[in-house]
């Protein structure tokens, strides 16, 4: 059976998440039921969202956003694009800083438009690109490379050889 948003509600150290009169193991009842059979006190957590932000390239600087959509991977548009170096490692504003010069944001599903203080706004279509196996960090997964124009417009802000990858 699966767990639902309310197992742990009422519970207290020491307790497990099974029902008290149940030797199976079984996410608790409701939390409604669980305070008229179970007498344990439900607590309720208030969250405030000071400000959202995505990063549609890895490293560069982020839009603030009103909303957002939660995909399994995470938010929608965020870091789907990255920039990598010759040999298709991930490079981060950690080694480089002038990445957080770039504002970019997501113009559709695999495409971007690009600012920097170092050239022309540029346009990007990442979902018809060549497909090459890329490192992040201890994996190698597979991404887009939309091609030469996106590699230069980088590289001239970086003043090295770097590849846009989606």
């Amino acid at each position: 059976q699966a767990a639902g948003p309310h197992d742990q509600i009422g519970m207290h150290a020491g307790q497990s998440n099974r029902h008290p009169r149940s030797a199976r193991r079984q996410p608790l009842p409701s939390p409604r039921r669980c305070l008229r059979r179970c007498g344990a006190v439900a607590t309720v957590a208030v969250v405030r969202v000071a400000s959202l932000h995505v990063y549609p390239v890895k490293s560069t600087r982020g839009v603030e956003l009103t909303s957002a959509v939660v995909e399994p991977w995470g938010l929608a548009g965020d870091r789907r694009w990255m920039v990598v170096d010759e040999d298709w490692r991930l490079l981060t504003a950690r080694e480089d800083p002038r990445l957080l010069t770039v504002a970019a944001r997501a113009l559709g599903d695999g495409e971007l438009k690009v600012t920097g203080p170092h050239a022309a706004p540029m346009a990007v279509a990442g979902a018809l690109g060549e497909v090459v196996p890329v490192q992040v960090w201890n994996d190698v997964v597979p991404a887009r490379h939309p091609g030469p124009d996106a590699d230069a417009w980088f590289g001239a802000l970086l003043g090295r050889a770097v590849r846009l990858v989606w």
